[in-house]
């Protein structure tokens, strides 16, 4: 397993312990004459931001986490022509086209000279791809050259 996905794991793990005591603390808390209700109602009421906050992180956290990335060097400038190369990280060469992408990634990749792309590169239709550091900002078409 992941280090991600037990982060993740842990996280809602967290949340729902936290939800747990939460909803018993304010339970026992409105009980009928108890000394203590405030103090409970106030344990009940952070446990449950305790919740929140451990849910919110495992949704966050899940959501930047890309499936699996493979990073590709670009061999030439990204906006010269149609069609250009780039190296995967095993040495072949594959042909890519940038079917939908956004001002931000063309000028990355012709500063860095560097393509991520969601899972393995393949053949065909379009390919979600980012640039490191950045979320999925496009779509490429690879061919061989």
């Amino acid at each position: 397993m992941k280090a991600a996905d037990v982060r993740v794991r842990t996280a809602r793990w967290v949340a729902g312990v936290a939800a747990v005591v939460a909803v018993a603390l304010a339970v026992v808390a409105l009980l009928p004459q108890d000394p203590w209700r405030t103090s409970l109602l106030t344990w009940a009421v952070i446990a449950g931001l305790g919740a929140v906050t451990a849910l919110v992180d495992a949704m966050r956290f899940r959501s930047q986490l890309p499936a699996a990335w493979t990073e590709l060097q670009v061999l030439g400038p990204a906006a010269a022509k149609p069609w250009q190369l780039a190296r995967t990280p095993d040495g072949s060469e594959l042909a890519f086209k940038l079917t939908s992408a956004d001002d931000v990634l063309t000028r990355h990749i012709e500063q860095t000279g560097r393509l991520r792309v969601m899972g393995e590169p393949r053949i065909g239709g379009p390919v979600r791809i980012a640039v490191p550091g950045h979320p999925l900002l496009g779509l490429a078409s690879f061919s061989l050259p």
